[in-house]
């Protein structure tokens, strides 16, 4: 596979397996269907039992700076994240260079689920949005994490490189007001103990079941599914 066929053959997907369960029966591979930057696939398969069971499938172009430095860190964050009991799926393979998948990228646990982008419920899912960021928040971050998570500040202020203001934001509704508000408040920021944050948190990142996130279990740990998922970072 390579940036432009965004494919994954038979081939590669009994080869993943083998390395993360050898023992199951590749069925097929399809696109996830998520609006997403990356290239992202479900592999089906059945466990030696016969259990159906699904995995997630993420490469990364390389676009947005190198694929292989954002597989590894998006992969180290769910990591912690896990650790800290976060509900995020499961990291289950890293292929940090694209020695399998053609490009880089990683393997996580799937769970169906439905992608929402308007809330019925405006209030409650807010709410059940806030209750998973406090717990995000509250993971602590040390020399360790600093070392492959991504500064926040000047990664999400990009488009302030040039000096003037781009032209999409002179051409949307409120863009002009969070341009000069930005200039205005940017000079009396003061810094703050590092926290680990999601920069792009917003209902259309999540699965939801009704009103809640959408969780199932891997041995005794919730986990939530995110399509697609997105660049966690300190800040």
């Amino acid at each position: 596979m390579n940036e432009t066929q965004h494919f994954l053959s038979p081939e590669t997907c009994h080869a993943l397996l083998m390395e993360i369960e050898p023992s199951s029966t590749f069925v097929r591979v399809r696109p996830m269907g998520a609006q997403g930057t990356h290239p992202a696939f479900v592999i089906e398969a059945h466990t030696a039992r016969g259990t159906a069971r699904q995995l997630a499938v993420k490469c990364y172009h390389s676009n947005l700076g190198p694929g292989s430095k954002r597989a590894r860190q998006e992969f180290k964050a769910l990591q912690m994240l896990q650790k800290y009991d976060i509900p995020v799926p499961a990291p289950l393979y890293l292929d940090e260079e694209g020695t399998l998948l053609g490009m880089p990228g990683m393997v996580t646990s799937f769970v169906t689920g439905k992608q929402v982008m308007r809330a019925p419920d405006v209030l409650g899912y807010a709410r059940e949005m806030a209750r998973v960021l406090v717990q995000i928040h509250a993971i602590p971050i040390g020399s360790a994490e600093k070392e492959f998570l991504p500064d926040a500040n000047p990664e999400n202020l990009w488009f302030r490189n040039t000096g003037v203001i781009p032209d999409y934001m002179i051409n949307s509704l409120d863009g002009l007001f969070v341009w000069e508000t930005i200039e205005r408040l940017l000079p009396t920021h003061q810094p703050v103990p590092p926290t680990f944050v999601h920069t792009d948190y917003w209902i259309g990142q999540l699965l939801w079941s009704r009103a809640e996130l959408m969780r199932y279990s891997i041995g005794k740990r919730p986990v939530m599914a995110t399509q697609p998922m997105t660049w966690p970072m300190v800040g």
